[in-house]
């Protein structure tokens, strides 16, 4: 026999071990799940000096297209962008703003980070 630590009462085996199994959600927000995604491949594993500057030129266009839609969203409901629901009309632009950021991130390092493009 267990006893609820919400209520103090005497509860049945079964569901005590059933109160064991929940796991506390271990995602930071409903955002973060949504762009998570598995990246996109890219037309080559690591890329050259031109397309880097090409990965570079959309990283910036993306990054002024979000903040633009979340200002615009700020502006239009009076608070932050903070569920799926809420970027879904963006969210492939999100997860390519990631998957550029990432290959970015790993030309730098195999340059031995000397470049930062954040």
């Amino acid at each position: 026999q267990s006893i609820s630590p919400a209520s103090g009462k005497d509860i049945g085996g079964h569901e005590a071990s059933r109160m064991r199994l929940r796991r506390p959600k271990t995602s930071p927000s409903p955002v973060a799940d949504a762009i998570a995604s598995p990246p996109v491949p890219m037309s080559s594993p690591t890329p050259t000096g031109q397309d880097l500057a090409s990965l570079r030129a959309e990283k910036g266009r993306l990054h002024q297209m979000l903040r633009s839609y979340e200002r615009d969203f700020y502006r239009e409901h009076n608070r932050q962008v903070s569920s799926f629901a809420d970027i879904r009309p963006v969210a492939s632009e999100y997860r390519r703003y990631k998957e550029i950021k990432r290959a970015i991130e790993a030309v730098r390092q195999e340059s031995g980070g000397s470049d930062s493009d954040r």
